[in-house]
């Protein structure tokens, strides 16, 4: 199986992610994705068992080109909130989101802090907490770099849930829970390869009904109530993992490869 890395899309989990791959001997292709360039990959290796790794942007352009979009798993839809609202209700955290441009959501006035995300483009900036229309801190990325949108870009608002216990990131195959990392407890950072047996009770059932993906990574929240909500979907080629072991994805991954590849 070859494995495609992006190597101009750099974080934590792309670097930990390409070790485990070297640790077991695997075939790493790397590449770059070069705006107003084309993907200077061989085609001839479609063919192949493979995945991709890298970047929202990285999506878009695989998406593009017919001999790479086949081998992607979950469609373009299948990260978008509109989507989902369309087949979960009750199991999602904010199903009373509202949908706002940049530009409309600078002409709204807010009486209390809300939630903001990105619809489609995920990646564009990452889903927090604002308390007015000063859309400031969407233009900075984590390390401070200043990032642009487009006023056209497509936000969902939603009120502040503010009764969060822990969240966790899962792997989620074939309606099965494969893999699951802890990444925030109280509202701070707590990044741990554990969950407790309730959790991941709550988790499978959440699993085996209506997901967007056969092969998909989801965003799960704990109440103070016990119950336990669905934050968000994200796509397995360019979601970080945080405590997920590198080779246990990949361990993952190559199952879901090898099923599609054989059918």
């Amino acid at each position: 199986m070859l494995w495609f890395l992006q190597n101009n899309y750099v974080d934590g989990m792309t670097g930990k992610l390409a070790w485990a791959l070297r640790r077991e001997n695997k075939t790493i292709i790397d590449f770059s994705i070069v705006p107003e360039q084309n993907l200077a990959l061989d085609f001839e290796l479609a063919v192949e068992p493979h995945f991709f790794y890298g970047s929202t942007g990285m999506l878009k352009r695989l998406r593009q080109v017919p001999a790479w979009a086949t081998g992607l798993f979950g469609a373009e839809q299948s990260i978008d909130q509109r989507y989902w609202l369309e087949h979960l209700q009750e199991d999602l955290l904010n199903p009373g989101f509202e949908l706002l441009t940049l530009g409309e959501l600078r002409e709204k006035a807010f009486a209390r802090p809300y939630f903001i995300r990105p619809v489609v483009d995920q990646k564009a900036f990452a889903g927090q907490v604002l308390s007015d229309s000063d859309l400031t801190p969407l233009y900075r990325g984590r390390k401070g770099e200043e990032r642009r949108h487009d006023d056209s870009l497509l936000v969902a608002t939603s009120p502040l849930v503010t009764n969060i216990d822990a969240e966790y990131r899962l792997v989620v195959l074939n309606h099965r829970v494969r893999l699951i990392s802890q990444y925030r407890r109280q509202g701070r950072s707590c990044v741990i390869a554990d969950a407790s047996a309730h959790i991941l009770e709550k988790a499978q059932q959440l699993a085996e009904g209506w997901m967007p993906a056969d092969f998909i990574v989801m965003d799960i929240a704990e109440l103070s109530n016990g119950d336990v909500k669905i934050i968000e979907f994200n796509s397995v080629h360019s979601s970080g993992l945080y405590a997920i072991p590198g080779e246990a994805f990949a361990g993952v991954v190559e199952e879901a490869v090898g099923a599609r590849f054989l059918n």
